[in-house]
């Protein structure tokens, strides 16, 4: 075993030890959590209507949309490095498939060949992996829009939470017993807002719709 291989092994390792605690307390929290998440039923019948489509989330606020998604047939992106080794296992013990991508380079082939495979949902945070803080990258959102995905909108709040402010995407910690609340907005086709060089049309329609169901699903608690 040459000396890289041994160190993929010991991070896969590591990362499998480090998930595994991270998974059983947000496994026991969802469990507290009071829950309005009937929305998620429109994202069940749109893969049900035989659409893919590509679900949209801020960084910051996807904790509570692992555990609450949970048995969904979910392919997740994620990149390729050792916090995403322990998010790609955290996907695996929710029961969704994670697409580790390069941090850097090209790596679209690899999420293009899922969007070949047909799988009907997909997940990835906007401004992720790394910020800044609610600025859209567009690398899966431009390969999703020309594989014909639709993009969905997705909104999560809670009534009760931990803001870590020193962090890049503020994340949103809900409190133990905590409300909260997740909505799914309409279908967007990227196709039918030319991207131009900028992506300024497009950034500008998904924003809204970002905005529109954090709102509503701040009105839910």
């Amino acid at each position: 075993m040459n000396n890289n291989s041994g160190s993929n092994a010991v991070e896969r390792l590591l990362a499998r030890i480090i998930a595994l605690p991270i998974c059983l307390l947000m496994s026991a929290w969802c469990m507290t959590l009071n829950r309005q998440v009937q929305d998620l039923t429109k994202l069940d019948q749109m893969t049900k209507d035989g659409h893919r489509v590509l679900a949209m989330f801020w960084h910051g606020e996807y904790l509570p949309l692992f555990a609450l998604a949970k048995g969904r047939n979910v392919v997740v992106v994620t990149t390729s490095s050792f916090r995403g080794n322990v998010i790609a296992n955290i996907c695996h013990w929710f029961g969704y498939q994670p697409v580790r991508l390069p941090v850097k380079g090209r790596g679209m082939h690899v999420l293009a060949k899922h969007f070949d495979q047909n799988y009907g949902l997909y997940a990835v945070a906007l401004d992720g992996p790394l910020g800044p803080y609610h600025r859209i990258k567009h690398g899966a959102l431009q390969l999703a829009i020309e594989q014909g995905v639709q993009l969905v909108p997705i909104g999560i709040q809670s009534k009760r939470k931990i803001v870590l402010a020193s962090r890049w995407d503020k994340q949103e910690i809900p409190l133990p017993f905590s409300r909260v609340s997740i909505t799914v907005g309409d279908m967007i086709d990227g196709k039918d807002t030319s991207p131009g060089p900028d992506h300024a049309l497009l950034d500008q329609k998904i924003a809204t719709a970002m905005e529109e169901q954090s709102r509503l699903a701040g009105d839910l608690l």
